[in-house]
C-alpha cells in the first residue's frame, strides 16, 4: 500500500481500527492481540467517559464539559490538542505523530435539543436537561477518542510512522468561519420553501430507494423518514445551519444519483421541481464554500481528492 494514502475524516472509529490493522504486511502486526487486550482492557474507562458526556446532554455549540473532558482525556494520551478551532470553543483537533498515512477520525458528542429522557426503558423525561442522546453521540464521541489512543499505541508499539489525527465537531467548520452569515442568509432567508419542499420529499429519501431496490432492513423506510422529519423540525426550530445542512445534502446526493443513473433526466418532468431548486440551492452555496476556504487558507481542509494536475 503506498505510503502516500491518506484517509480523511472517517466517520466510523471501528474502520480506521481495521484500516491499520490490516493495511500493514503479517509480520508488522505481531502486536495485534496486545492491542485487541488494551482495548478490552480501558473498555471500563470509555464507558464511564460515554456515560458522563450522556448525562451532559449538551446541544451543539454549547458542549463544553463534553469537549473539555474528551479533550483531556487525549492530552494525558499524549495527543497535541488545537482548542476552539473554526471560531467555535467545543470544536477541537487532536494529532499524534508525524508522516503518512494520515488517519482521520471523526467525533461528534452533541446532544438533541427537546429529547431529554432517563435511562429508562418508558418516554420520561429528565427534570434538569432539556436535551439528551438520541441518536449515540455520546458513544460516538467517546468511542472515537478511544480508536485513536488505540491507533497511537499500535504505531508506538511498531515503531510505525504516521499521524493519528481526530477532529471533533469541526463538520460546522464552514459554517463557524462565515462572520458575514452568508450560508446562514442562502439557507434561512433565500431558499427556506425550497429547502423544506425538498426534505419533505421521499423520493429522494435514501432508505426509501433501498426498500424498493429490495435491500433487506429498510422494510420500515417510512418509520425512520418520520424520525428524520422530527429531527429537521428540530434543525429548523433552532435554526441550526450546520446540522441542516448535512440533511440536505444527503438528500441532494440521491437526486444526484438520479440525474445519473436515470430517474430525472433531461428535460424530464419527473422530479423537475427538486432539480431546479437543488440547482439553485447548490449554485448559490458553493461559491460561498469556496471563498470561505479560500478566505481562511490557515484552517486545515485536508487534502484535495482531485488536485490540479500538469
Amino acid at each position: 500500500m503506498k505510503k502516500s494514502l491518506r484517509l480523511l475524516a472517517l466517520s466510523s472509529p471501528l474502520f480506521a481500527l481495521s484500516f491499520f490493522l490490516t493495511a500493514t504486511p503479517a509480520h508488522a502486526q505481531k502486536t495485534k492481540p496486545e492491542l485487541t487486550a488494551q482495548i478490552d482492557a480501558t473498555r471500563q474507562t470509555y464507558e464511564d467517559i460515554a456515560l458522563k458526556i450522556w448525562g451532559y446532554a449538551e446541544i451543539g455549540y454549547k458542549e463544553t464539559q463534553s469537549s473539555a473532558l474528551l479533550q483531556a482525556t487525549l492530552r494525558s494520551a499524549g495527543f497535541t490538542v488545537q482548542a476552539g478551532v473554526a471560531a467555535m470553543p467545543t470544536a477541537f483537533v487532536a494529532s499524534y505523530g508525524s508522516g503518512s498515512p494520515v488517519i482521520g477520525i471523526l467525533a461528534e458528542y452533541d446532544a438533541l435539543p427537546g429529547v431529554s429522557q432517563t435511562a429508562d426503558p418508558e418516554k420520561k423525561a429528565r427534570p434538569e436537561v432539556n436535551a439528551g442522546h438520541a441518536c449515540g453521540h455520546h458513544l460516538f464521541g467517546a468511542g472515537s477518542v478511544q480508536a485513536a489512543v488505540a491507533i497511537k499505541d499500535w504505531l508506538r508499539a511498531n515503531g510505525r510512522s504516521g499521524t493519528v489525527r481526530l477532529y471533533a465537531e469541526v463538520r460546522d467548520a464552514l459554517v463557524g468561519l462565515d462572520g458575514s452569515k452568508r450560508i446562514y442568509n442562502a439557507v434561512w432567508q433565500r431558499f427556506p420553501n425550497e429547502i423544506r419542499v425538498l426534505l419533505n420529499n421521499e423520493h429522494v429519501f435514501a432508505p426509501f430507494w433501498n426498500h424498493h431496490n429490495g435491500i433487506e432492513g429498510y422494510e420500515d423506510w417510512a418509520d425512520t423518514l418520520a424520525a428524520s422529519q422530527k429531527v429537521i423540525a428540530t434543525a429548523m426550530a433552532q435554526q441550526d445551519t450546520a446540522r441542516l445542512l448535512s440533511i440536505v445534502f444527503d438528500r441532494l446526493y440521491v437526486l444526484r444519483n438520479q440525474l445519473v443513473h436515470g430517474g430525472a433526466t433531461w428535460n424530464s418532468s419527473v422530479n423537475r421541481r427538486q432539480v431546479t431548486d437543488g440547482a439553485a440551492v447548490l449554485g448559490t452555496l458553493m461559491p460561498l464554500f469556496i471563498d470561505i476556504m479560500m478566505d481562511n487558507p490557515q484552517h486545515d481542509w485536508g487534502r484535495p481528492f482531485y488536485p490540479v494536475v500538469r
